[in-house]
């Protein structure tokens, strides 16, 4: 299926510049009005670079186009962003974040359009992600590193009997195969 859509408006097709404070903004708003991308939360500010430039710009899916049907009944309403952050070990990593248009039009744009166009497309092409990034950073993250301290429940974790057999009566266990049997000549031999 082939979608056809108009042009995103101008205002839309600028990339900005950001500090720690204005990405965590659009993550907590995104987060706030349940947009559906973008909940970065604590975790978030704590990896990425606080001195770093990030960067931000409309890139939405079709299936996230701005007036498509939202699943809900009314329309998207929000642009699908690509987000260029710098992290604290100074790589660059992508995320994605919905911000809705009166907030990325309120954002300054300080930057020359060549650089624009440059920077987009790197943040395009950039591959690594924020998941891809958190997930090899597991390892080495502490607060010492990175000034994360992850938040402790309240309830701590069930005893696991490591003797117990790990069996899931909700999930579908897979059946035992009877016996190979064959017709013919090889009727009654079992394959080994």
């Amino acid at each position: 299926m082939c979608f056809v859509h108009a042009a995103l408006p101008a205002e839309a097709r600028v990339l900005k510049a950001l500090d720690i404070d204005a990405i965590c903004a659009l993550h907590e708003e995104a987060g706030r009005l349940r947009l559906g991308l973008g909940t970065g939360g604590p975790w978030l500010r704590a990896h990425l670079d606080p001195d770093g430039v990030h960067y931000l710009v409309p890139d939405p899916a079709s299936y996230y186009w701005p007036g498509n049907p939202d699943g809900k009944g009314g329309t998207i309403r929000w642009w699908q962003c690509t987000a260029l952050l710098r992290m604290c070990d100074g790589e660059q990593v992508t995320g994605m974040i919905a911000v809705l248009p009166e907030t990325f039009t309120a954002l300054p744009s300080t930057l020359r359009r060549s650089e624009q166009l440059r920077l987009a497309h790197v943040a395009r092409t950039t591959e690594r992600d924020t998941y891809l990034w958190g997930r090899d950073h597991k390892a080495d993250c502490s607060p010492q590193l990175c000034g994360y301290v992850p938040e402790v429940s309240d309830v701590p974790p069930p005893e696991i009997d490591e003797a117990a057999p790990r069996i899931c009566t909700d999930v579908p266990q897979p059946r035992t195969r009877p016996p190979f049997t064959a017709s013919g000549p090889a009727a009654g031999r079992r394959r080994e």
